[in-house]
């Protein structure tokens, strides 16, 4: 893929786009507000000016904004539902921005995990090729289903398949937790990081939600998407009853300086609620 990619814009410009995303998203400017001045943004953000000028264009022509000569630009709507293939900002993006972070506390609970290894590896790939980067500690707690909990997916329409179809989950399972962990592990045996600790235990709960706290100012949050399927298991066609996590819409809360408003509740109840399942159920 050349630098400029096919939305249009090259990094520099994403940069910005995502800068004021970021800042939409937290409630940072409300609807009708005025964001700063074009040499403002660029200061700012460390850009040029023209660059700040092409991606406020993509952002007034997906209609998050209305640039006015003489009057600047101006807020038409906040976002509050993302999608990885939508206009609003990507979790790759999300992520991004969390691993410039110096301290990266990350509560996931999800079914499987499979949708945190393409993130994690690409942090991996980023620290590595610079040979380390602003994060100096990485914790990462994950919630797992218990693996001999009956679960109502993945789960064999035949029951006398749904042995095997919990041995696949608890197998995939084993190899998602496994390549996040060798990662995460490689970060700090390389002194890229300077602390990394990752912790994995099992509740006896199905989720519905694919749920990831960060630093506990964020919350991303996914319903899995019940379908039926036909897999191969062991050399055999067996129809099951499945869920979609990678793809899955995303839900971008982000605390504010408000902690009485909607969105400040929402992650802190949604905190507490983790810290809850850690201390009392998780095995």
């Amino acid at each position: 893929m050349s630098e400029q990619e096919t939305d249009g814009l090259g990094p520099a410009q994403r940069k910005v786009r995502d800068w004021v995303m970021q800042r939409l998203y937290a409630g940072r400017y409300e609807v009708g507000d005025q964001l700063p001045s074009q040499r403002a943004l660029a200061d700012a953000i460390g850009v040029s000016r023209s660059t700040v000028q092409q991606a406020l264009n993509m952002l007034a022509a997906e209609h998050w904004v209305e640039g006015q000569q003489g009057s600047g630009t101006t807020v038409l709507r906040r976002p509050s539902i993302a999608s990885p293939q939508g206009p609003a900002v990507a979790p790759d993006s999300l992520m991004d921005e969390v691993f410039k972070q110096t301290e990266v506390l990350l509560d996931v609970f999800s079914l499987t995990s499979e949708s945190l290894v393409a993130p994690i590896t690409r942090q991996y790939d980023r620290i590595r090729r610079d040979k380390g980067s602003e994060v100096q500690r990485i914790r990462l707690r994950m919630l797992l289903p218990s693996e001999d909990l009956d679960l109502p997916y993945p789960r064999a329409v035949d029951a006398d398949r749904r042995d095997a179809i919990t041995r696949r989950r608890v197998n995939e399972t084993r190899t998602h937790v496994r390549a996040i962990t060798q990662k995460l592990r490689d970060l700090k045996a390389n002194a890229w990081v300077r602390s990394v600790e990752v912790e994995v235990r099992h509740v006896p709960l199905p989720p519905a939600h694919k749920v990831y706290l960060v630093n506990g100012t964020q919350l991303m949050l996914a319903p899995y998407k019940v379908i039926e399927q036909n897999v191969d298991v062991e050399g055999e066609v067996v129809a099951l009853v499945d869920v979609e996590g990678v793809g899955a819409s995303i839900t971008h809360v982000v605390r504010n300086e408000d902690p009485g408003s909607p969105d400040s509740v929402m992650v802190a109840s949604h905190q507490v609620w983790f810290d809850s399942l850690w201390e009392t159920l998780a095995k």
